[in-house]
């Protein structure tokens, strides 16, 4: 899928492509955690984004420019303890990451809201959470049209779902 006007586009990752997405993933990771969010632990487990990656699930942002600075996984089900689930009719955000480099650009609205698109055709609802003492990034979710549904214990921590509701915004605009 190409993103018009940008040229940002979605490529399933192949098992080649392993360690690009853990890097990303780790990146990602260690810039939030220096800025004291504990949204990921590391290190990455490799099994699973092995697993994940066969399964078809993850995804690698590109630029016309040929460099890849996100990744998302996007499944139908939910690996979470608490948000444990396969729903056919919901898709599960989640891993979406993006190098410290490619933040603040506007990329991971593109990213969401093209999501958001896919689901829209598909008349799937989205889920995903986030580590419930992130503030920008629950800003950011609320601000693209996920709701807030529930905080959830985690291990030690809370989290805080969010859905979307599919075709939300034909409805509003109707």
């Amino acid at each position: 899928m190409i993103l018009p006007d940008e040229g940002l586009c979605f490529l399933p990752a192949l098992a080649t492509d392993q360690d690009m997405t853990i890097d990303i993933l780790t990146c990602a990771a260690q810039d939030l955690h220096a800025r004291g969010i504990r949204q990921w632990c590391e290190p990455w487990n490799r099994e699973e984004i092995r697993q994940a990656i066969e399964r078809k699930i993850v995804f690698l942002c590109r630029l016309s420019s040929g460099l890849t600075g996100a990744v998302f996984f996007l499944s139908i089900e939910s690996k979470n303890r608490p948000l444990y689930t396969r729903k056919e009719d919901c898709f599960y955000l989640y891993h979406l990451a993006l190098l410290p480099e490619f933040q603040r650009l506007g990329i991971g609205k593109r990213i969401v809201e093209s999501i958001q698109q896919m689901a829209d055709k598909a008349a799937r609802n989205i889920y995903l959470d986030c580590w419930q003492g992130n503030r920008k990034l629950k800003m950011f979710y609320a601000s693209a049209g996920f709701e807030p549904l529930a905080v959830m214990d985690e291990a030690d921590y809370q989290i805080q779902v969010f859905r979307y509701l599919a075709n939300q915004r034909q409805k509003e605009q109707e």
